[in-house]
């Protein structure tokens, strides 16, 4: 953890802790190409499914945005799956009826830590603020 504090302090991003480039900062961050697999469809219901859903997944990008301030008008609907669970979800959609390829449905299987400090709002999962607001930064 020191090394990386010590490279961003030398890029003069934070200095020990504290923030100081916040612009750079998300710049630096956003700019770490994760690698995650994805899958697309088409489910017009697809929030009453996530809000009906066992599994655990955490909304992300617009519409996350959309349903935590109501500033939005998502055409897209993406949202993070547990890395095992991408298979199921896929199993799930397509009996409640989506279409497989393209379409209004992003999942993105990746790393449970995604799912740290998730919360709920109206009865949808969320990723943090942090990370939703990095993964829309990114799609810029």
């Amino acid at each position: 953890m020191s090394l990386l504090l010590d490279r961003l302090e030398e890029d003069h991003l934070v200095k020990g802790t504290m923030v100081t480039d916040c612009n750079g900062h998300l710049q630096r961050w956003s700019s770490i190409h994760l690698r995650y697999r994805s899958q697309s469809c088409t489910l017009p219901g697809i929030l009453r499914v996530l809000r009906k859903s066992d599994l655990e997944y955490a909304l992300t990008t617009y519409q996350a945005e959309s349903i935590v301030n109501g500033y939005l008008f998502p055409s897209k609907v993406e949202f993070y799956v547990g890395p095992d669970d991408l298979n199921d979800w896929h199993r799930m959609l397509v009996r409640e009826g989506a279409l497989v390829g393209g379409g209004n449905v992003r999942l993105r299987s990746y790393d449970r830590g995604v799912f740290h400090n998730l919360f709920a709002v109206k009865g949808y999962r969320i990723v943090t603020i942090v990370t939703n607001f990095i993964d829309r930064y990114s799609r810029l």
